[in-house]
């Protein structure tokens, strides 16, 4: 099952960065992302933190267009009711699940603007999930 979570590296010069990974239940989820991020990082675990670690049911149950494909595990938050995706996420996922990702990746690419928009317009009306 996939699960996708927002994750900091705490004191960092690098930005939140939202993650999918692999896993079969929700503790085995946030076990899996705290040591893959410490070997993709090189980071101390203590100074990983993670929020709103879902697994692709919950983000179904949370999406604007749940019966899009796959679309629905990119959704990250809303702008004046239409949903915002994820641009640029961590993938740590085995192949089935890249495949999908990857394809979800696409499906959106042509449907929003480039996340400097957003940036230069100061965010404006936009909310997290």
């Amino acid at each position: 099952m996939i699960y996708r979570a927002f994750c900091t590296w705490i004191n960092s010069r690098y930005d939140e960065q939202t993650v999918f990974l692999d896993a079969a239940n929700y503790d085995q989820a946030a076990q899996r992302l705290k040591a893959l991020l410490v070997l993709v990082w090189q980071a101390q675990e203590s100074d990983i933190e993670f929020y709103n670690l879902n697994d692709e049911h919950e983000l179904r149950s949370h999406s604007l267009h749940p019966d899009v494909g796959d679309q629905y595990l990119l959704e990250c938050g809303s702008d004046h009711g239409k949903a915002v995706y994820c641009q640029e996420p961590l993938l740590l996922v085995g192949p089935r699940s890249l495949a999908r990702l990857r394809a979800a990746l696409k499906a959106v690419a042509d449907l929003q603007p480039p996340l400097t928009d957003y940036l230069e317009a100061g965010d404006r009306g936009r909310s997290a999930l």
